[in-house]
């Protein structure tokens, strides 16, 4: 009993995600404007799925949620070139190999009074979120125990972005929408 109600309730979730991920990439294909859109909550989210990525990589965890860890990241990462212009310098190389990559405003976002709102909402919210995670680095070195270093750095950001990240860039959206 207990095994197939696992296995139904896998296969939903499984469903639920993959429709999510349609939805998600339509809506980002059929965007023409940045208007009410923060770009800097989109590289939030690559750091964010990123941070899962790894965190989950490093729990060892099912390899199915290793693979929707990944294909969200992806569709994170695509997500990138859909609100900026995504350059890469040849000449410009760093140490001697890797090409810069420069980002630069799509004509919508420069335009738009978000980039203003985004800016300003980021700004108060590092203000709240750095002593955060400081006050959560300090609890979780007292009262948890690491495997090491990697995974200590892991567990912070990933236990904080659970935590705090959410929450804050949730309302973050909601306040961007509002003006």
């Amino acid at each position: 009993y207990l095994l197939g109600m696992t296995f139904c309730i896998s296969i939903l979730h499984t469903i639920f995600e993959l429709l999510a991920f349609k939805n998600d990439i339509q809506f980002w294909r059929d965007r023409k404007t940045l208007e009410g859109l923060s770009v800097r909550t989109v590289f939030f989210s690559v750091f964010q799925s990123f941070i899962v990525l790894l965190y989950v990589l490093d729990n060892e965890t099912n390899y199915m949620i290793r693979v929707s860890c990944f294909i969200g990241l992806c569709i994170e990462v695509w997500k990138i070139q859909k609100v900026v212009n995504v350059n890469l310098n040849q000449q410009d190389k760093i140490l001697g190999i890797i090409p810069r990559i420069t980002f630069s405003d799509k004509g919508s976002n420069i335009q738009s009074s978000t980039k203003e709102y985004d800016k300003l909402a980021f700004k108060y919210l590092g203000w709240l979120c750095f002593p955060l995670i400081v006050g959560y680095c300090a609890y979780s070195l007292y009262y948890h125990e690491h495997r090491g270093w990697y995974s200590f750095v892991l567990n912070i950001l990933y236990g904080f972005l659970l935590t705090f990240g959410e929450y804050f860039f949730v309302n973050f959206k909601i306040s961007i929408y509002k003006f």
